[in-house]
């Protein structure tokens, strides 16, 4: 069976016996594994799952951004371990976002010099004219018509696609007008022309863009010792109801503010089979 096909497995029987809940509208890679909702909290608490071979270290998938790592500082995690051939988890974990403060940190420091690139990178452009000049004809090679400058909103279209479009539900107005030498005499956008300095900044926006989609961590793992060691390991005789104990714990813990992890953490406690 496919590597892909097991993990679905494996959350599905994480989530049942976690109980936890799922938004069926949500396809593989949507905003949430599972949540929970706890009595006097808000909001439903997010979970992350993540399964692997008992003794192996947690993949994370490809490709997370800064981003998606940022998102995971306010999750909750659930771990499961699994052996081949039997479909229910052989162990359980559970991990706050306090819990998983320290790897979330470290994968951060790891894309961090990425991150200054894509931060910096944009700035030299716009600071360069001739460059933009260089970078402008390279993208428009496919482009019928003068090169410019002026630009034409044909070829910043080609450029910056939807990225420069009025977005009105967030009182976004149109870039494609603001940043047009002629936006006061020119009634259809069509007629909209741009000088070196706009498309000096459509192309810092569109190398930010994509370079901020480029900086990730590729198949990254969360350490099964750093899940021993810092994470709460759940009582298989009955899973749901250790996991909320965990979580009421580790909710406590947060609103004291006890942000030091112990090197070793407890389990939770014993509940009646």
């Amino acid at each position: 069976m496919p590597r892909s096909y097991q993990l679905e497995d494996n959350e599905r029987a994480m989530r049942q016996a976690l109980n936890l809940v799922r938004r069926e509208d949500l396809r593989r890679g949507g905003e949430e594994d599972g949540h929970l909702d706890i009595a006097g909290v808000k909001e439903p608490l997010l979970f992350e799952l993540k399964s692997g071979v008992q003794g192996e270290a947690f993949s994370t998938g490809r490709d997370t951004s800064a981003a998606r790592l940022t998102q995971w500082s306010t999750r909750h995690w659930a771990f499961g371990a699994f052996e081949p051939g039997h479909p229910e988890p052989r162990g359980l974990w559970y991990g706050s976002p306090t819990m998983m403060r320290e790897w979330l940190d470290r994968e951060l420091k790891y894309i961090g010099p990425d991150l200054a690139l894509a931060a910096r990178v944009p700035d030299l452009i716009k600071a360069n004219p001739a460059l933009v000049e260089v970078l402008m004809r390279a993208a428009m090679e496919q482009e019928e018509g003068e090169q410019g400058p002026p630009y034409s909103y044909k070829q910043m279209k080609a450029l910056m696609k939807a990225e420069w479009q009025a977005k009105p539900k967030l009182g976004l107005k149109s870039r494609y007008r603001e940043r047009a030498c002629n936006a006061d005499s020119a009634k259809r956008n069509s007629a909209l022309t741009y000088d070196i300095d706009g498309v000096a900044e459509a192309i810092g926006d569109r190398i930010s863009y994509l370079m901020a989609r480029g900086v990730t961590t590729n198949n990254r793992h969360v350490p099964w010792k750093y899940v021993i060691d810092n994470c709460v390991e759940l009582d298989l005789r009955n899973p749901a109801a250790s996991l909320r104990a965990a979580v009421g714990a580790g909710l406590a813990e947060t609103r004291t503010e006890r942000r030091v992890v112990p090197k070793r953490r407890r389990s939770a406690g014993t509940v009646a089979s």
